[in-house]
């Protein structure tokens, strides 16, 4: 049931208030509700909500299976996925409802995709906003609810062009959310969801340049589980779908880029795996928040709704309803997201070649903690600290990336990575280390740049300037050369010039370095130690680096 523009005098409270009408109040709409109806969010004034008795998902099904296996909360997790994935999505609670002080059951209430509900929440004015959907099923045809199709039909041109002009893969972005896009289908291919794409869903875009379509789910009970056996249900697979002027169409468009298709690794990498929202602990713990939530109140749908279509032996929270969420937490969601990793694959949407693990993976650490850096046998590892992405748009290594599988961490950074095999790149990895301050000066890492002409030693916490920029507090042990000069590369780090010194493999300054044909490098630990003294003539280091021998280093490129 919709009310539009309608105001109601109920009583709500909580996430499971109580909702109490008499039949005056919809007869009499009145402009706007104002009242602040969710938990989650500021907005307090509505012209549409929508009370909905979840038909598909309920004991009020006249589908004898569809009841059997009714949850009350498939069409709602698809929402809290979108939420955990980092998206905003539709406002939506639980409310019991009383009609002239009959009590009428228990309602989903949430909110209308439409040009109110995107200014409400993302700003701006009602006019400024396209909001998309089906129209009824016919194919290949879009409405929109508010606002016009020109947006919506530039960005399906794109998107037809994007297989054969890598541009227009980067034009697009103008027009579609990409973040949000990719992880909507991957939410719906997760769930299996088989009503959807023909129709139920939903898209809106604030009129502006830069300003993408954000997609919305919709309807969405026909998911996580919906067959007669938990076992066909693992098996469903919507990976391949595509349907003219539909997002399943506009995906398989941009599915012929490579940029999209590692781009859309990217969030796979991103939401299945570390306890994400799409992993089996991540999409469990959603699914049995809403099970704890439900459990108690669904006692008095089913005294008013549970015999309805069984008299005999009606529909309780403790019988079907139980059984099936059970089967869904210890069947389903430990098995799916590894079926539907398979099926994504198969459909070149999941590369060979691993994204790298971080170890430790922990927020928390000690500053100077070296993280090491795992990946496939032979796969180079790139990274960054600075939020870049370590593969530049096309294919080639990002100007800031480092070749490497320790990393010192001695600030709060981001640190981001990719594993590079045969010319295949892998997913990208990602994750905020937020290091402790350390108390006493350590040095942490040294290795050579010779983009910067020198060694860079790194600190696990800023030095004194004064300390970090004496030459003498530098010694290079058991080495034919010296510090010649020092200077401040960051907070955290200097570069050491040092004097030419002989080896019997090659003679080599660091300062020539710049001269080789890559001006990066990495070097293997060994032979040169660095000992650094403070002001107070405590040792800091020894630390191991490498000589710069020619035939000891390892160029990008190679």
């Amino acid at each position: 049931m919709s009310f539009r523009s309608c105001r109601y005098a109920g009583i709500l409270s909580g996430v499971l208030g109580i909702a109490q009408f008499t039949l005056a109040h919809f007869i009499h709409r009145v402009r706007v509700i104002n009242f602040k109806v969710f938990d989650n969010t500021e907005v307090d004034a509505f012209n549409n909500l929508i009370l909905r008795g979840q038909n598909g998902d309920s004991w009020i099904h006249p589908n004898a299976n569809q009841r059997q296996r009714a949850q009350y909360i498939r069409d709602q997790w698809h929402r809290d996925v979108q939420r955990s994935m980092g998206h905003a999505s539709l406002n939506q609670g639980h409310f019991h409802l009383y009609i002239n002080g009959l009590y009428w059951g228990f309602y989903h209430v949430f909110e209308r995709v439409e040009a109110e509900f995107m200014a409400e929440n993302f700003g701006g004015e009602e006019e400024d906003y396209d909001v998309i959907k089906d129209l009824n099923r016919a194919a290949g045809r879009v409405t929109p609810i508010d606002g016009n199709l020109n947006a919506w039909n530039r960005m399906m041109q794109l998107g037809a062009e994007s297989g054969v002009r890598t541009e227009a893969f980067y034009e697009i972005q103008q027009w579609l959310d990409l973040d949000n896009f990719v992880d909507y289908m991957l939410l719906n291919f997760y769930s299996g969801n088989t009503d959807w794409d023909s129709s139920n869903w939903r898209a809106g875009r604030r009129r502006e340049e830069g300003r993408g379509y954000r997609f919305f789910p919709w309807d969405s009970e026909r998911t996580v589980g919906d067959a007669a056996q938990i076992s066909v249900a693992l098996g469903t697979n919507t990976t391949g779908r595509n349907i003219a002027n539909r997002p399943s169409g506009l995906h398989q468009q941009l599915a012929r880029n490579e940029d999209y298709r590692l781009f859309f690794a990217d969030r796979i990498q991103r939401h299945f795996f570390n306890g994400a929202a799409l992993s089996p602990a991540g999409a469990v713990s959603l699914w049995n928040q809403r099970v704890e939530e439900l459990q108690l109140p669904l006692i008095a749908e089913a005294a008013r709704w549970g015999d309805a279509h069984r008299p005999s032996q009606p529909y309780t929270p403790n019988e079907e309803w139980i059984r099936e969420a059970t089967n869904l937490r210890n069947l389903y969601f430990p098995q799916r997201t590894g079926i539907v990793l398979d099926q994504l694959a198969n459909q070149g949407l999941w590369p060979r070649v691993e994204a790298p693990t971080f170890h430790p993976r922990e927020s928390e650490i000690e500053t100077g903690t070296l993280v090491q850096l795992r990946a496939n046998s032979g796969a180079r590892i790139y990274y960054t600290l600075d939020g870049s992405d370590p593969r530049s748009p096309g294919g080639d290594i990002h100007p800031q990336a480092q070749l490497g599988r320790q990393v010192p961490i001695v600030r709060a950074s981001s640190l981001r990575a990719r594993a590079k095999l045969n010319n295949e790149w892998s997913p990208l990895n990602e994750f905020p280390y937020r290091p402790r301050q350390a108390k006493k000066l350590q040095v942490v890492q040294a290795q050579g740049d010779g983009a910067l002409g020198g060694i860079v030693v790194s600190f696990n916490r800023p030095p004194d300037p004064a300390t970090a920029l004496a030459p003498e507090n530098y010694t290079l042990l058991g080495q034919n050369a010296s510090v010649q000069g020092v200077r401040l590369l960051d907070d955290y780090s200097v570069v050491l010039n040092l004097t030419p010194y002989t080896t019997q493999q090659s003679s080599l300054a660091i300062s020539q370095i710049r001269d080789l044909a890559d001006s990066r490098m990495v070097l293997p630990d060994s032979l040169i130690d660095i000992d650094m003294r403070d002001s107070n003539n405590v040792t800091c280091g020894p630390i191991e680096v490498t000589p710069t021998l020619k035939d000891q280093l390892v160029l990008e490129g190679e």
